[in-house]
């Protein structure tokens, strides 16, 4: 279980910064990424922020090539177990890009909609009426009031520590399964000269052209992991 001075400890920004700094990416760098641009002209409040909204950590775990969602949930929501089991997958892209060495799977998503076909607050709502919790039930759970919960169902998106909160009364983690199974990069391999690829899968297809990437598309097997 989550203790809550352990989510204070929890500053979004300053983890953003260390990784930032590391690759030697600039806060103007990271706005750019953003859509919309909430930070314009002050891009350096980034770092600043003690909780950011889950789509803007996506895209800025996108420009950074490091999973940092990962990192938070292995850290605060280890003892919840991961399912996988919400999705109905479509087919997948492994994708390899040389110079960095890093691997992306992600679902074959055009320009990354997943994001907007996500409403958050609605999927907590239904996964609160599925545990058959009421309202004053998961007050207590939270620690806060209904009206604040209520608020919460109608949001389309979500910061993290609110989803880290929910995912913990929940007993489901809602960062895995709802984000990071749709996208996710894997971390760079190091010292990678060779590079094999076994799939095992009812139908694949490679490209390599000359963009400085290795792609597989396919269709998995089973669901979760």
């Amino acid at each position: 279980m989550i203790k809550e001075d352990n989510l204070k400890e929890l500053h979004i920004g300053r983890l953003i910064k260390e990784v930032a700094n590391q690759k030697s990416i600039s806060s103007s760098q990271i706005e750019l990424a953003l859509n919309p641009r909430r930070y314009l002209h002050n891009a350096d409040k980034i770092f600043k922020l003690a909780d950011l909204d889950i789509e803007d950590a996506i895209q800025i775990c996108k420009i950074l090539e490091s999973n940092l969602l990962e990192t938070i949930t292995n850290k605060y929501l280890s003892h919840i177990p991961f399912t996988g089991n919400h999705i109905k997958y479509a087919y997948q892209s492994i994708t390899l890009h040389f110079p960095t060495t890093h691997f992306t799977i992600s679902r074959n998503e055009e320009n990354n909609t997943y994001l907007e076909s996500i409403d958050i607050g609605q999927y907590i709502k239904e996964m609160v009426q599925k545990k058959r919790y009421s309202q004053d039930d998961l007050s207590k759970k939270l620690g806060c009031t209904q009206s604040l919960i209520n608020y919460y169902f109608k949001q389309k998106s979500m910061k993290i520590k609110p989803l880290l909160r929910f995912s913990n009364a929940l007993d489901y983690n809602l960062i895995a399964e709802i984000y990071l199974l749709r996208k996710q990069v894997v971390p760079s391999l190091q010292h990678l000269n060779d590079c094999v690829i076994n799939l095992f899968t009812n139908r694949n297809r490679t490209e390599n052209n000359e963009t400085g990437e290795f792609s597989m598309h396919f269709k998995p097997s089973n669901q979760g992991r």
